[in-house]
């Protein structure tokens, strides 16, 4: 499910934020390795086993010349105002993932 397609600044690829699917899983441990450095400790497969009632799980991709890349994620409970608990973006690949992803996950847990 598409929740919003965000412009970024001008000459940078849209974003698209949709739920997370279990084929992300390849791409969403390479994004958290690559951005080790934030400090989030997790792993995609633990990001992925979650309860759809309980918690959302959002995927922001960009096209990256040949093909769409995974290029941010975010976890957040389904409940009225709440804020992402994990929230990991490549900002240099895609400026502007982090906010996408925010305002999506405001978006549906309302």
């Amino acid at each position: 499910m598409l929740f919003t397609r965000h412009q970024t600044e001008p000459g940078q690829p849209a974003i698209r934020v949709r739920l997370a699917h279990a084929t992300d899983r390849v791409a969403m441990d390479l994004l958290l390795r690559e951005q080790a450095a934030t400090g989030v400790v997790t792993d995609a497969r633990r990001i992925l086993r979650h309860d759809p009632r309980e918690t959302v799980v959002l995927c922001a991709t960009a096209w990256s010349g040949d093909r769409e890349r995974l290029v941010g994620v975010s976890t957040a409970p389904l409940e009225p105002g709440a804020r992402p608990v994990v929230l990991v973006s490549d900002e240099t690949q895609a400026p502007g993932a982090a906010d996408a992803l925010r305002a999506a996950t405001a978006q549906r847990v309302g």
